[in-house]
């Protein structure tokens, strides 16, 4: 499953259809607030991937610390239309919009791949299944 990042409407259909054209079960979310709360309350898709520049508290790259951290072994892709606002950090894989199907499906099983999680066998952890995360001092 992916959960797609897009603000921009007919941007996230068009993301939607060549992923579904594809094989991929696509849940999605209008901003990184909004994906957030989705990964709190679906549980977590095999791959995220967000647009760079969203409206809203957690833009692109944000939003990637964010699961990354809470959700290490997530993937990620990170996709724009402006690659000259871009701060990336190595590691994640980046895709310049428009993309074409053959690159955007490459880019995500390349990243699904490099954390050796097939999209055909990844379960989507439940919140009901999650682990509590424990502070330090506990």
């Amino acid at each position: 499953s992916v959960l797609l990042v897009e603000d921009d409407d007919s941007v996230r259909r068009a993301i939607e259809l060549l992923l579904q054209k594809s094989g991929f079960d696509v849940t999605s979310a209008v901003n990184g607030d909004s994906a957030l709360n989705l990964l709190e309350s679906e549980g977590v898709p095999d791959i995220l991937l967000t647009d760079h520049s969203m409206p809203g508290t957690h833009q692109g790259l944000d939003l990637v610390r964010v699961v990354k951290k809470r959700w290490p072994n997530t993937p990620t892709v990170l996709m724009s239309g402006y690659t000259d606002r871009i701060n990336s950090e190595p590691g994640i894989p980046f895709l310049q919009k428009p993309v074409s199907q053959r690159t955007l499906v490459t880019a995500m099983n390349n990243a699904l791949a490099a954390h050796r999680l097939p999209r055909t066998t990844r379960k989507r952890v439940s919140p009901a299944e999650r682990q509590p995360i424990l502070s330090p001092a506990e």
